[in-house]
């Protein structure tokens, strides 16, 4: 269960790093990102990279899980 937990962190940490780099992106060169036409958000690389921002909160929560899980169950097993 720890290994899962390890490998999980792991692809959250590379999600993490992409959503960082394509914000990043938009920070340095917007191309209007901000602004569609008024008031708009353009949902094409602002939506891909909350996209890889939700996906890596997810996978790091998905790990924490895990994490927790397998202390319980090591846990219990030292207790029995």
């Amino acid at each position: 269960m720890r290994d899962f937990s390890f490998i999980a962190a792991f692809f959250a940490a590379l999600f993490l790093f992409t959503a960082a780099v394509a914000w990043w992106r938009i920070y340095q060169n917007p191309k209007g990102d901000l602004t569609v036409g008024g008031t708009e958000l353009d949902p094409k690389r602002m939506r891909s990279a909350a996209r890889l921002t939700a996906a890596a909160f997810a996978l790091c929560g998905l790990a924490a899980f895990l994490a927790v899980v397998d202390w319980f169950l090591r846990q219990m097993l030292a207790f029995s």
